[in-house]
């Protein structure tokens, strides 16, 4: 069985600097401050310890399969106005959905190609794929989109019910402007179809939706704390990786972050977990510091 190969990081960031001398004339040593600047934004991402990719000289290593990923990642991520920039300058959360959806399109892409220049293999490929997924919230927001588009549907196929036309009124208006219903409209006829009836159904469904979920969310974060508690587990699958799992794409770690996240979002939820589990702060299990919304 062959040993896993790692690369050394500031190889990687000499490669990136080769490709863009070609076409730009870049100050060397600042430029290749930017591309450390950009790895560790890169591992903040995916909520990778730095410590944890230091060898024994103290420098920064990676899988070899990792680092075409990373490369690539960095390499768009210093092109100015690519949405890969921007989002490593921290502006996701002014991301439209679409935006979110052709970003991780663009990434898919570079993926798929590394995978087809036998660079990195399809398990690697997923995993990568994954935790942008996780990141992103790619998969949510793609059906947001769907529903957002029948929504518009919906407002089309109602045109003809908003109206407000009341059928059989009667009203007088005398010399100084002031009107007055003489006979009451036949709601039964202006009721017949209406288009509140279909949005409040809509609505409704959303707000069980939202009910649901968080209740199915609550579950998981119980049997999941449940699970670290037996096991005398804290922090995350991060704080237990070895010298020969380095991996940056971990959907275990962002997992763990969501978690917290939500926790951080619904403390009752929280409260209501920490009591029944008997513990004191259910956040303990799921340890990143400080979050950045």
């Amino acid at each position: 069985m062959n040993k896993i190969k790692f690369v050394n990081v500031s190889e990687v960031f000499e490669e990136i600097f080769l490709e863009e001398s070609l076409k730009n004339a870049f100050h060397k040593d600042s430029r290749l401050r930017l591309y450390r600047k950009k790895f560790s934004v890169l591992l903040q991402f995916f909520c990778c310890a730095n410590e944890n990719y230091k060898n024994n000289r103290n420098d920064y290593e990676i899988f070899e399969q990792d680092s075409y990923v990373v490369k690539s990642l960095i390499k768009e991520s210093v092109q100015k106005g690519t949405l890969t920039s921007k989002w490593f300058n921290g502006h996701i959360n002014k991301f439209t959905n679409e935006e979110i959806v052709d970003l991780y399109k663009k990434i898919k892409q570079e993926l798929d190609y590394l995978v087809k220049e036998n660079k990195v293999d399809k398990v690697r490929n997923r995993e990568w794929l994954g935790a942008i997924d996780t990141i992103f919230d790619y998969s949510s927001v793609k059906r947001i989109i769907e529903i957002e588009k029948l929504l518009e549907v919906l407002k089309t196929n109602t045109l003809p019910l908003t109206n407000q036309i009341a059928v059989g009124e009667l009203s007088f208006t005398d010399d100084t402007g002031f009107s007055e219903t003489i006979l009451e409209p036949n709601t039964s006829t202006t009721t017949r179809y209406n288009k509140s009836h279909f949005l409040n159904d809509v609505i409704k469904q959303l707000e069980e939706f939202n009910e649901e979920s968080l209740e199915k969310s609550k579950v998981l974060v119980e049997e999941l704390t449940g699970d670290k508690i037996l096991f005398g587990a804290t922090g995350t699958s991060e704080d237990y990786l070895d010298e020969n799992s380095k991996e940056i794409a971990s959907t275990y770690v962002l997992r763990d972050y969501n978690i917290q996240r939500f926790l951080s979002k619904h403390y009752l939820a929280k409260s209501e977990i920490e009591k029944k589990l008997k513990i004191d702060n259910i956040l303990d299990y799921y340890q990143f510091g400080p979050l950045k919304e």
